[in-house]
């Protein structure tokens, strides 16, 4: 489905099978549990909040690169005002814009 987890830290053996893993299901999440269910958008930060009431312990840059991943399979879409799309952009981390993405059409 798409890249799971960015290897930057030169992992490998069982703990690069582990954070992929868990980069895999933090994909998961965000497309089921949020974006087919509520068929609404979000930005990162707005999701890294949902996520965060439900349990989740990772940064927002993990919330961020799981989407984008996303975007990559084709299954979700960014927001920016590129080809047709509309630009869609609200208040993140320290009041930061922050494009929002929505499940791809």
């Amino acid at each position: 489905m798409s890249k799971g987890f960015y290897n930057t830290i030169k992992a490998n053996g069982q703990l690069l099978i582990k954070l992929d893993k868990r980069a895999v299901s933090l994909e998961d999440k965000v497309l089921d549990q949020f974006f087919l269910k509520q068929r609404t958008d979000y930005t990162p930060f707005e999701m890294w909040c949902e996520l965060k009431e439900k349990g989740f312990r990772g940064p927002c840059s993990s919330v961020r690169r799981a989407m984008t991943n996303l975007t990559e399979a084709k299954s979700l879409e960014k927001l920016d005002g590129s080809d047709e799309r509309p630009n869609i952009m609200r208040p993140g981390e320290y009041d930061t814009p922050n494009h929002a993405w929505r499940l791809v059409k």
